[in-house]
């Protein structure tokens, strides 16, 4: 069950990854000089 939750978790962070890195390349006014 523990392998379960930090799978899932792992698997969370990456689509948390890919939907920031989505929004940034949506909006390179927001990206630092």
């Amino acid at each position: 069950m523990v392998d379960y939750i930090n799978n899932n978790f792992n698997n969370e962070e990456e689509e948390t990854k890919l939907i920031i890195s989505s929004l940034l390349t949506l909006s390179p006014r927001c990206d630092p000089p």
